[in-house]
Order: C-alpha cells, then sequence, then structure tokens
C-alpha cells in the first residue's frame, strides 16, 4: 500500500469519526432539549404527590419539592445557582454541538497544519538531500538485474539487492 491509498484511507477514516460523533451529538442534543422542555412544562405545576391525600393546589420546584410562587421559579434553586457562578448572573451557556463544532475545527486545523509541514520537510529535504544528486544504473553481471546509485558511489563496491553478489558500481547509460 503506497503513501497515497494510506492517505486517502486516513483521510476517509477521519472524515467518518467526525460525520459519526456530529450525528451523536445531535441525536443527543435533540434529546436533551426534549427532557429540558418537558421539565419546563411541569415547571409551575403541581408535584405529583406520592401519598394519595388530598390535592395539592400548590405548584412545587421539581429540583428541590419546595412550594414555588406566583413567579413560577424557585428561589432557593435560584440562588443555589448564583452561588455556584460566584454571584454573576448565569448566563446562557455555549450550545455542546457549537463547543464540539468549534474544537473539531480546531484539531482539524492544526492536523492539517502539521501534514502540510510534513509534506513541505520532506519536498525540502528530497529536493536538498542525497537523493536529489545525479542517479546512475550499472547491471549485476550474476543476475543482470538493473542497480541504480547515486553519482558519489560510482566507481565503488557494493552488493546486488537481489543476489547479494558483490558488484561494482560503474556507470552504464540508460537503456
Amino acid at each position: 500500500m503506497n503513501s497515497s491509498s494510506r492517505t486517502k484511507l486516513l483521510a476517509a477514516a477521519l472524515g467518518l469519526a467526525f460525520v459519526g460523533s456530529v450525528v451523536f451529538l445531535v441525536v443527543e442534543g435533540q434529546r436533551q432539549q426534549a427532557v429540558e422542555e418537558q421539565a419546563k412544562e411541569t415547571l409551575g405545576k403541581p408535584a405529583a404527590s406520592k401519598n394519595k391525600g388530598p390535592a395539592d393546589d400548590h405548584p412545587h420546584c421539581p429540583e428541590c419539592g419546595r412550594e414555588l410562587p406566583n413567579g413560577g421559579e424557585c428561589p432557593f434553586c435560584l440562588m443555589k445557582k448564583r452561588e455556584k457562578a460566584g454571584g454573576k448572573e448565569d448566563s446562557t451557556p455555549v450550545p455542546r454541538l457549537g463547543r464540539y463544532l468549534a474544537w473539531t475545527l480546531v484539531g482539524f486545523t492544526v492536523i492539517l497544519g502539521a501534514v502540510h509541514l510534513g509534506i513541505y520537510w520532506r519536498a525540502l529535504r528530497r529536493a536538498t538531500g542525497p537523493a536529489a544528486q545525479e542517479q546512475f544504473k550499472t547491471r549485476c553481471p550474476y543476475c543482470k538485474r538493473r542497480v541504480r546509485f547515486t553519482a558519489r558511489l560510482s566507481g565503488t563496491y557494493g552488493s546486488c539487492p537481489t543476489c547479494k553478489q558483490r558488484i561494482q558500481f560503474t556507470p552504464m547509460p540508460y537503456d
């Protein structure tokens, strides 16, 4: 498998993982939204009593169970929320899907930048490295395989990659 096929396979796997996680978050977000809507519907309504006594006309908080005032929001739970926020007003949080997409885009940008740098350095190394030298070919006298070598190896001895016999690297013209 060459590097092009591996790159395409990796890109396809990353794409599938991204699409799958977005679908999961959308479905999970819809489920959470349905739960929140159901909680809002019960807010201000009388809570179902566990004992079968007389009906209670006063609504109760679904979180703490205390009686709700006419405004509909539990002051005790509201105070707890403000304490957790450090006395600040509770701002609307960024939706989970929005945070996920933002971090995913940042991650993909970093990954693509790293891939780009890797490709750039590889091309730079090939352009300035020993592979950029002039290439020659010779034939192995034993197995007749063509062996490629760089100009700096001209006149030296080495072994044939196929038959492992000792050969001299003497340049011959390309066929």
